[in-house]
């Protein structure tokens, strides 16, 4: 009963897993097109996050000095190494796209991709904390066995649904994400719904479409509401002993429409199209039986799928030579392959769930253990939002040129402090905007004046000695949020200033003449 009770609710369709193999690689691939626009500045020691700092990093979030991280970026500082490893996580992809070698091209790209997000974690949101996880759990998913190159030259799967311990921990991953969101926005500004309230003014973030949004207060109370009510609940519909393939659909409908509608109102990157895609290894075996599925996958068909059996020939090979006691060195070699996989991914499963109630609920799990699983890429926090942001920032790199020239060093344009419709218009892409918005939290001041100094070389590596920068200043700008989706209470940081301008002092002090300011 139980055995059956667990098939039914952890199985996998090996159809499921071809087309998350090819979405979730396809993914990877987009967001490294997307983040080499930012590789000198992110990964390489002559940007503004250099190995020096992401050490320094990694020492304050720790707490220790001992504290060690892997990865593969911080070999090297150079451009060159950083656009060699951005290749070879493309070309594993590809492999992994079009299942060839899948099990090795997936353990590369989920390497890659860790380490990748490793060297920079001031830039990572939820949704690559996602995708990092989603891949380590492709690791143990035979996501190869159809629709690839690999079942291609083995022959046709035997099986079409998989029930393992992989199957479980990826199904329980999203469990994970969206149980714990939802925990962790149990507040009482969500529970009066007036979060979304706040979140639609985050213009950092805000699509010009939130704004048609927001004209329909009624609409963001109930939104509020049953993102935390959808979050803690429906995922736990995927667990009843009956309905099974109900309750799957009714998930992936629901969380889809969820993601389209943040990705409609806001631009946060992929986190949406990977939260979307984290589900495709849950759509039921009837949805590959609809006679329009079907004639659309007879593409893959041709492609893919072999009219030979599926066989192990290597073990076949080995008992018709006679080699018997090769074949059960073989055989005993597989099966403590399966062994120490479903003892890793059991492993895994439990520990996760302890990191994450912890995150939520206090230090249940000992800083030792966290660190260790912090030093292995697998840790994970999703908060989403829990508590409701409560000042809008937005940015101003004010420069004073040798020829006199004043200058906003960032967007190459002139100054203005005037405020910006949408912040998220005056900085070029997600990546950057995380930053910005990671850098107003007070724990990461330490930080702010790296970003000064590099801003400053980068525009004087790019113009000529009458356009050199002898004083700039960046300040940051933040306008107190409220439910009445009003602005006030601004405040003002200067995050970090670099040169001396004799000019600048002059008229400085005249602004205080002005103001009354004795002297």
């Amino acid at each position: 009963m139980l055995t059956d009770y667990l098939r039914r609710v952890f199985y996998c369709d090996v159809r499921s897993l071809a087309c998350f193999r090819m979405v979730i690689s396809l993914i990877v691939v987009i967001d490294l097109v997307l983040r080499f626009e930012i590789l000198e500045a992110m990964y390489t020691d002559s940007g503004y996050f250099s190995r020096s700092l992401a050490d320094e990093y990694y020492r304050f979030a720790s707490g220790t000095e001992q504290f060690g991280y892997w990865s593969f970026h911080k070999i090297s500082g150079a451009i060159e190494f950083q656009i060699a490893l951005f290749l070879l996580t493309g070309l594993a992809a590809c492999c992994m796209f079009v299942g060839l070698f899948t099990r090795l091209a997936t353990i590369v790209v989920w390497l890659l991709v860790a380490s990748m997000q490793a060297r920079n974690p001031m830039i990572n949101t939820s949704g690559d904390m996602l995708l990092k996880m989603l891949l380590f759990w492709s690791m143990f998913l035979p996501l190869g066995a159809y629709w690839s190159l690999d079942a291609r030259r083995r022959g046709g799967a035997i099986v079409k649904q998989v029930t393992s311990f992989a199957t479980a921990g990826v199904i329980l991953q999203l469990l994970y994400m969206y149980l714990f969101t939802g925990f962790s926005k149990c507040n009482e500004v969500w529970f009066r719904g007036e979060a979304l309230e706040y979140v639609m003014q985050l213009s950092i973030y805000t699509r010009e479409s939130s704004q048609w949004v927001v004209q329909f207060p009624w609409l963001m109370k109930v939104a509020s509401w049953l993102t935390v009510f959808g979050e803690i609940i429906f995922p736990l519909l995927l667990f009843l002993p009956f309905w099974n393939q109900a309750t799957r659909w009714f998930n992936i409908l629901s969380f889809w429409l969820l993601h389209l509608m943040i990705s409609f109102t806001m631009a946060i990157g992929l986190f949406s199209y990977i939260s979307m895609a984290g589900w495709l290894p849950l759509l039921p075996t009837r949805f590959w039986e609809m006679p329009l599925v079907v004639r659309v996958c007879r593409v893959l068909d041709l492609i893919f799928v072999s009219n030979k059996p599926a066989q192990r020939r290597q073990l076949r090979f080995l008992l018709w030579q006679g080699n018997l006691r090769l074949a059960r060195k073989l055989v005993l070699l597989r099966a403590g392959t399966r062994w120490w996989a479903n003892a890793v991914c059991c492993l895994a499963i439990v520990y996760f769930l302890w990191w994450n109630v912890s995150n939520i609920y206090g230090k249940l799990m000992p800083r030792p253990l966290m660190l260790v699983g912090a030093s292995l890429n697998v840790d994970q926090i999703f908060h989403m939002f829990d508590i409701p942001p409560q000042h809008n920032p937005w940015f101003v790199y004010e420069a004073e040129l040798a020829n006199g020239e004043e200058v906003d060093i960032f967007r190459n344009l002139p100054v203005t402090h005037d405020r910006p419709d949408y912040a998220r218009l005056t900085i070029p892409n997600h990546y950057w905007r995380k930053l910005h918005h990671n850098l107003c939290h007070p724990n990461f001041v330490k930080f702010r004046e790296p970003l000064v100094l590099y801003a400053v070389r980068r525009w004087n590596a790019a113009h000529g000695p009458d356009e050199q920068v002898v004083y700039m200043k960046l300040t940051c700008y933040l306008d107190r949020l409220s439910p009445e989706r009003s602005l006030n209470d601004q405040m003002t940081a200067v995050w970090g200033e670099f040169g001396t301008s004799s000019r600048r002092i002059l008229k400085d002090m005249w602004k205080d003449i002005e103001s009354g300011m004795p002297y």
